[in-house]
């Protein structure tokens, strides 16, 4: 077994192959394709060899982002809890998986000179296989004990200004992720939750001025959509009724100077659509439109077929009653038009139909934290309310991120880069947020530590 399997994009050839030499120079093996020969089945290799690994080293260039083979090994290495993510070049890592640590080896410095290629080994030595070749869960731990989140001071992340709320978001994902995956998680394995099956149908282009491709464009994307951020692997449809799966349908047409495209969503057992949605672009941006289309209608999909914000790990199955308003608040949240009180209210009818569903109350809290960021609103009945759902989501899953994450909000505001007086700024020092957030009790609440560092209210 390979203490390392390398997986990249064959022209980053050059620098995967310096990387492998210098890892083999600290004692490590690696397996990366050079090893195979044309005799081989490629293929069954690849999965042997990424399953026996003790990790898994993802190397993002803009190159290897655009791959969904390296995508893929990466998925797999995430469920298993054994990635460790490299960047050898600046590049916009794909949103599955930018929500969590990268080292960054961009300089191309592979020696104990570079801190990063220090953390590097440390991240490596630390994941130590169990018995399910998944990493123990001191192990894990220690391992990123040794690889301490990146100081940002001074630095934008995660994308350009010009998308505060983009950032604050990807940073709660970030250290919901990183929470829920490394450190209550235990030692026990991921496993392979039945997948919801989704069917997508062909749009019709009823009376439209676009060409055909127009319409396989936009499904190309949905599927894209689906292999970028989910494990759920759609089919295509052939236009009749699945009343077994989750099944998306619906027609594109244009007008004078716009694209509409009118989409029905399905649910296993129901006749009638569970949602129906518009979606809009001027027809000046006709080249860009398919993209637009597909990426929104894929998340969509996702978050009504899994009932999570899971990328597939995870699955929930709601009760109709539950489930139709659940899909309104992904339209909310996906599509949109949607504000933190409006959406508040959807998921409060789904957790009158599902009081059990701990991701609905973690949403509800995260809704209504938002919601009383809003100018002229009264804040302590709607900070109580989120207390109370956090809490009532802990309850109920004890390693729901998005509720713990509610919980560091309350006491410390929204982390960025930000140093200015702005909400984003509350907090200037991001390893400080990240360590309350994580500085957990048993019980699930956070400690009394956190609470006397007395941070001001944002």
């Amino acid at each position: 077994m390979a203490d390392i399997f390398l997986s990249y994009k064959k022209e980053d050839r050059a620098v995967a192959k310096r990387l492998v030499g210098a890892l083999e120079a600290t004692g490590k093996s690696v397996w990366w394709d050079d090893a195979l020969n044309p005799q081989q089945a490629w293929d069954a290799m690849i999965e042997r060899e990424i399953a026996a690994a003790k990790a898994v080293i993802v190397l993002w260039t803009p190159r290897s982002v655009q791959s969904d083979w390296v995508r893929s090994e990466a998925h797999y290495a995430q469920d298993h809890r054994k990635l460790i993510p490299v960047m050898i070049e600046p590049c916009s890592i794909p949103i599955a998986f930018m929500l969590r640590q990268v080292i960054d080896l961009s300089s191309g410095a592979f020696d104990q000179g570079n801190p990063q290629w220090a953390k590097l080994l440390a991240w490596i030595d630390g994941v130590a296989p169990a018995d399910d070749g998944a990493p123990r869960h001191a192990d894990a731990a220690a391992a990123m004990a040794a690889v301490p989140l990146k100081a940002l001071t001074g630095e934008r992340w995660l994308g350009p200004a010009r998308r505060p709320r983009t950032l604050a978001f990807a940073a709660v994902a970030a250290l919901a992720l990183f929470a829920a995956l490394f450190l209550f998680r235990g030692g026990s394995p991921f496993g392979a939750p039945e997948q919801p099956e989704v069917v997508i149908d062909a749009l019709a282009l009823d009376g439209s001025t676009l060409p055909a491709s127009f319409s396989r464009d936009v499904a190309d994307e949905m599927f894209a959509g689906f292999s970028s951020s989910s494990r759920i692997s759609p089919v295509t449809g052939d236009g009749k009724r699945r009343s077994d799966a989750y099944q998306l349908t619906g027609n594109i047409d244009t007008s004078k100077d716009k694209i509409r495209l009118f989409a029905k969503v399905y649910a296993p057992g129901l006749a009638a659509p569970l949602l129906t949605t518009k979606l809009e672009q001027p027809l000046a941006e006709r080249d860009t439109a398919p993209r637009m289309f597909g990426t929104k209608l894929a998340y969509l999909t996702r978050c009504i077929a899994t009932a999570s914000d899971s990328n597939g790990a995870e699955t929930t199955i709601l009760p109709e009653k539950a489930l139709i308003p659940w899909a309104q608040f992904c339209q909310q949240s996906h599509i949109g038009p949607g504000n933190p009180a409006a959406i508040a209210g959807t998921l409060r009818k789904v957790l009158a139909a599902a009081p059990d569903f701990a991701n609905g109350w973690a949403n509800l809290a995260e809704s209504l934290y938002f919601a009383s960021l809003r100018p002229g609103v009264d804040r302590a009945p709607l900070r109580a309310e989120a207390a109370k759902s956090a809490d009532k989501a802990l309850e109920l899953d004890p390693v729901s991120a998005k509720a713990m994450v509610v919980k560091a909000y309350q006491l410390v505001g929204l982390p960025g880069p930000d140093h200015g007086t702005s909400m984003m700024g509350r907090l200037r020092n991001f390893p400080e947020w990240e360590k309350l957030a994580l500085n957990r009790s048993a019980s699930g609440r956070v400690t009394a530590a956190a609470k006397a560092r007395n941070m001001p209210e944002p």
